[in-house]
Protein backbone atom coordinates (compact mmCIF):
# COMPACT_ATOMS: atom_id res chain seq x y z
CA UNK A 1 0.00 0.00 0.00
CA UNK A 2 2.62 2.63 0.67
CA UNK A 3 4.27 2.91 -2.34
CA UNK A 4 0.85 2.97 -4.33
CA UNK A 5 -0.85 5.45 -1.90
CA UNK A 6 1.62 7.61 -0.33
CA UNK A 7 3.99 7.72 -3.44
CA UNK A 8 0.96 9.21 -5.14
CA UNK A 9 -0.58 11.00 -2.58
CA UNK A 10 2.00 12.73 -0.40
CA UNK A 11 4.84 15.55 -1.51
CA UNK A 12 8.39 16.05 0.50
CA UNK A 13 6.63 19.28 1.88
CA UNK A 14 3.65 16.82 3.31
CA UNK A 15 1.11 18.44 1.42
CA UNK A 16 -1.55 16.90 -0.82
CA UNK A 17 -2.51 17.84 -4.04
CA UNK A 18 -4.88 15.71 -5.11
CA UNK A 19 -6.65 17.49 -1.75
CA UNK A 20 -5.54 20.91 -2.00
CA UNK A 21 -7.60 21.44 -5.23
CA UNK A 22 -10.67 20.92 -3.25
CA UNK A 23 -13.26 23.59 -2.31
CA UNK A 24 -12.52 22.13 1.18
CA UNK A 25 -8.75 21.74 0.72
CA UNK A 26 -8.17 21.42 4.61
CA UNK A 27 -10.66 19.60 5.38
CA UNK A 28 -9.64 16.72 2.92
CA UNK A 29 -6.27 16.95 3.22
CA UNK A 30 -7.12 15.86 7.26
CA UNK A 31 -9.60 13.58 6.14
CA UNK A 32 -7.45 11.88 3.76
CA UNK A 33 -4.86 11.68 6.10
CA UNK A 34 -7.03 9.88 8.87
CA UNK A 35 -8.00 7.07 6.18
CA UNK A 36 -4.06 6.62 6.05
CA UNK A 37 -4.16 6.83 9.85
CA UNK A 38 -7.14 4.10 10.32
CA UNK A 39 -5.21 1.49 7.64
CA UNK A 40 -1.68 2.00 9.08
CA UNK A 41 -3.20 1.31 12.64
CA UNK A 42 -4.50 -1.85 11.03
CA UNK A 43 -1.68 -2.57 8.93
CA UNK A 44 0.61 -2.54 12.52
CA UNK A 45 -1.63 -4.97 13.32
CA UNK A 46 0.04 -7.50 10.68
CA UNK A 47 3.56 -6.03 11.42
CA UNK A 48 2.98 -3.37 8.16
CA UNK A 49 4.27 -0.17 9.28
CA UNK A 50 2.95 2.57 6.77
CA UNK A 51 4.00 5.19 9.51
CA UNK A 52 7.47 5.45 9.15
CA UNK A 53 7.42 4.84 5.01
CA UNK A 54 9.02 7.76 3.27
CA UNK A 55 8.22 8.13 -0.54
CA UNK A 56 10.81 8.63 -3.13
CA UNK A 57 9.76 12.46 -3.65
CA UNK A 58 10.16 12.64 0.50
CA UNK A 59 6.86 12.59 1.54
CA UNK A 60 5.55 10.66 4.45
CA UNK A 61 2.52 10.54 7.02
CA UNK A 62 4.00 12.45 9.46
CA UNK A 63 5.51 14.71 6.85
CA UNK A 64 1.43 15.35 5.92
CA UNK A 65 0.75 15.58 9.73
CA UNK A 66 3.12 18.06 9.95
CA UNK A 67 2.58 19.80 7.49
CA UNK A 68 -1.19 20.57 8.62
CA UNK A 69 0.29 21.25 12.03
CA UNK A 70 1.33 23.85 10.50
CA UNK A 71 -2.35 25.96 10.11
CA UNK A 72 -3.61 25.29 13.45
CA UNK A 73 -4.91 28.34 14.34
CA UNK A 74 -3.72 30.23 11.47
CA UNK A 75 -6.98 29.98 9.46
CA UNK A 76 -6.66 32.88 7.32
CA UNK A 77 -3.28 32.03 6.40
CA UNK A 78 -4.48 28.73 4.83
CA UNK A 79 -3.62 29.37 1.07
CA UNK A 80 -6.09 26.80 -0.69
CA UNK A 81 -9.39 27.14 -0.53
CA UNK A 82 -11.41 25.95 2.45
CA UNK A 83 -15.40 26.99 2.60
CA UNK A 84 -16.10 26.25 5.19
CA UNK A 85 -15.85 23.84 8.77
CA UNK A 86 -12.07 24.95 9.70
CA UNK A 87 -12.77 24.84 14.05
CA UNK A 88 -14.32 20.96 13.29
CA UNK A 89 -11.84 19.93 10.91
CA UNK A 90 -8.82 21.25 13.28
CA UNK A 91 -10.49 19.34 16.13
CA UNK A 92 -10.35 16.26 13.67
CA UNK A 93 -6.53 16.82 12.92
CA UNK A 94 -6.38 17.00 16.77
CA UNK A 95 -7.59 13.51 17.30
CA UNK A 96 -5.04 12.67 14.54
CA UNK A 97 -2.34 14.39 16.59
CA UNK A 98 -3.36 12.17 20.09
CA UNK A 99 -2.82 9.11 17.26
CA UNK A 100 0.68 10.05 16.29
CA UNK A 101 1.59 10.94 20.18
CA UNK A 102 1.19 7.35 20.54
CA UNK A 103 2.79 6.11 17.30
CA UNK A 104 5.52 7.97 16.82
CA UNK A 105 6.32 8.38 20.84
CA UNK A 106 6.97 11.95 20.11
CA UNK A 107 6.83 14.23 22.70
CA UNK A 108 5.87 17.61 20.37
CA UNK A 109 2.80 15.65 19.54
CA UNK A 110 1.69 14.94 23.07
CA UNK A 111 2.50 18.51 23.95
CA UNK A 112 0.74 19.98 21.22
CA UNK A 113 -2.38 17.95 22.32
CA UNK A 114 -2.44 18.78 26.06
CA UNK A 115 -1.87 21.96 25.37
CA UNK A 116 -4.17 22.93 22.21
CA UNK A 117 -6.98 20.10 22.15
CA UNK A 118 -7.22 18.11 25.35
CA UNK A 119 -9.57 20.28 27.10
CA UNK A 120 -12.06 21.43 24.57
CA UNK A 121 -12.29 17.86 23.14
CA UNK A 122 -12.16 16.18 26.71
CA UNK A 123 -16.32 15.17 26.11
CA UNK A 124 -15.53 13.67 22.07
CA UNK A 125 -16.79 10.33 21.91
CA UNK A 126 -13.78 8.94 19.37
CA UNK A 127 -11.55 9.31 23.05
CA UNK A 128 -13.39 6.41 24.03
CA UNK A 129 -12.28 4.50 21.07
CA UNK A 130 -8.44 5.07 21.66
CA UNK A 131 -8.44 5.13 25.41
CA UNK A 132 -5.36 3.37 25.76
CA UNK A 133 -3.38 6.58 24.32
CA UNK A 134 -3.94 8.40 27.45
Amino acid sequence: MPHRRIDLMIEADGSQPHELIRTMAFGYSVSNLRNFFDVGIIGLKEDIDVFHYTNPKGGSLKKALDYLIGYIGREREWPFEQISGWDNTENRLGLLIRKAAWIYKDEKYQKLWEDTFEERMNDDWSLLVFPELY
